[in-house]
């Protein structure tokens, strides 16, 4: 609960600074990035008619044969593929044009609006403590949104509660001068021990929508804890997973996350060469 009167009056100077600050927070958590849009092109798309190509190599050179079925069989399948691109591009246009609420984080976006407006109006009107608690709200529906936090922290850093304002701030990935004298605040008033910080840190925190940025900083405080008994708690195991998970090579992630494609490319690889050994 804030601590605030329900009352409380800010200087106009003080309500323009919160309230221009990083105006807009109808951001998701996580956006729509470009290679979401362009894989399915690439899996479907560029590899269906590299199967298509090959398939018709295959049926024009082996036609007399019982292997030229392999051929139609491989433009069959590139066909699949076609549809599967149609149907993809084609769904994505019409949620575009009709349903934009189909895709995600809109709902997200609409609501942090929406309750962003009351916040402003709140705050014009001296209405502090109910200003505050619906950033709290907004929190702890969306606890990952950088954005969000930003705010928060920067109403309490006006307030004075640095040591408060240095949590909410602790994970975003550029952080200014007035938020890093708060991170200072916080890791003072938990005595600088890194466990505590961390404990206080995370509280809350998803971890899905916390940006690479976000999740570099968090590394750097987990690699701080150096104390055995706070290396065998089941949250630094917890943490620990969760970096190793999100902070993977990049080579696996592509083959996590492309395997049936890897896979798929390396069996049309095989084919092709088999195919080329036969007609050599």
């Amino acid at each position: 609960m804030c601590n605030h009167p329900s009352h409380q009056t800010l200087p106009l100077i003080q309500v323009r600074h919160i309230t221009s600050h990083r105006p807009n927070l109808a951001q998701p958590t996580k956006t729509l990035r470009l290679p979401d849009l362009v894989a399915p092109f690439l899996e479907h798309g560029i590899i269906g008619a590299a199967w298509f190509l090959c398939g018709r190599w295959v049926l024009h050179s082996f036609n007399d044969s019982a292997l030229g079925f392999v051929g139609a069989a491989m433009m069959l399948w590139a066909g699949v593929k076609a549809l599967i691109l149609l149907a993809t591009y084609g769904i994505a246009l019409y949620a575009l044009l009709f349903r934009r609420q189909w895709f995600g984080h809109v709902a997200e976006r609409h609501h942090i609006a929406r309750v962003n407006t009351r916040i402003t109006r709140d705050l014009e009107a001296g209405d502090v403590a109910r200003a505050m608690d619906r950033m709290r709200g907004l929190l702890c529906a969306y606890p990952d949104n950088m954005g969000l936090r930003r705010r928060l922290a920067i109403y309490l850093m006006d307030a004075g509660q640095m040591a408060v304002a240095g949590r909410y701030i602790m994970l975003h990935p550029a952080q200014t001068a007035q938020e890093r004298e708060a991170i200072r605040a916080f890791y003072k008033a938990n005595g600088h021990d890194p466990f505590q910080i961390l404990r206080k840190t995370v509280r809350g925190i998803r971890g899905p929508g916390l940006s690479r940025g976000s999740q570099r900083v968090l590394l750097q405080l987990f690699r701080s804890i150096d104390r055995p008994a706070d290396r065998q708690s089941w949250l630094y195991r917890a943490v620990g997973r969760y970096l190793a998970y999100m902070l993977r090579p990049r080579a696996q992630v592509i083959w996590e996350d492309h395997r049936a494609t890897v896979i798929e490319t390396a069996l049309l690889a095989s084919l092709m060469t088999a195919f080329v050994m036969l007609k050599g």
